[in-house]
C-alpha cells in the first residue's frame, strides 16, 4: 500500500493558514463559503485536504 504521511495529505486550519499565507479569518471564510472543502473530525478539529487547497490556488492564481 502506498500511503502518504497524514501531514502531506491533510492539514489542520493553522497549517493551512501557514501553507497559503492567509489570516485565520480568511481561512475560515474560505471554508465557510465552501471554496475549500473541510472535514470536521471532532468539536475542536477540522481538517482540509492539501489537494483541495492546491486546486483552489491553481483556480485563483493570476
Amino acid at each position: 500500500m502506498n500511503k502518504k504521511p497524514m501531514d502531506e495529505t491533510w492539514m489542520t486550519i493553522p497549517k493551512m493558514m501557514e501553507y497559503i499565507s492567509v489570516s485565520r479569518k480568511t481561512a475560515y471564510k474560505l471554508i465557510q463559503d465552501k471554496k475549500i472543502p473541510s472535514y470536521r473530525i471532532s468539536a475542536r478539529k477540522t481538517l482540509v485536504k492539501k489537494e483541495d487547497i492546491d486546486k483552489y490556488i491553481m483556480k485563483h492564481r493570476n
